[in-house]
């Protein structure tokens, strides 16, 4: 059975540049052929929180783009979905069995409250499986590999 990989971005108030996958495209945000003001293959989900999903052109690691998440948690909130907001992969990579797959991002972030990580979450056909997360950064850090 072939396993499925989204990459599900999951952070909070962070900015986030290049993904070295090989199976990621538009990893270093920087296309928008479509003209649709979102980098091409990717997409805000910012669920029931209040969270704010940009595609930011004033800060990058390298480029000229980010992708920022800011202001994720509802007061008082304690559903996943009232305190999440991401930039979700929009297509899926089909990994084999046994593969071994490594997704590396840069954050960086200025957090309140809250926590960034790179998330993958594993699907097999359009079942949810399983997710594996990257360390997570929290406060105020400067711009950190994390796999």
């Amino acid at each position: 059975m072939l396993a499925r990989l989204p990459l599900l971005l999951v952070l909070f108030a962070t900015q986030l540049l290049a993904i070295p996958l090989d199976i990621i495209p538009n990893g270093s945000f920087e296309r928008d052929t479509n003209r649709d003001a979102l980098p091409d293959g990717w997409q805000p989900a910012v669920y029931k929180s209040p969270g704010k999903a940009i595609w930011d052109g004033t800060i990058a690691r390298t480029g000229k783009r980010s992708l920022l998440l800011k202001d994720s948690a509802a007061d008082g909130a304690k559903d996943w979905d009232k305190q999440t907001t991401r930039w979700v992969l929009q297509g899926r990579a089909e990994v084999k069995p046994g593969q071994t797959v490594t997704a590396q991002a840069w954050l960086k972030s200025e957090l309140t409250a809250g926590e960034a990580r790179v998330t993958l979450a594993w699907f097999a056909e359009r079942k949810w499986l399983h997710e594996d997360s990257s360390e997570r950064a929290k406060g105020t850090q400067p711009w950190t590999l994390h796999s």
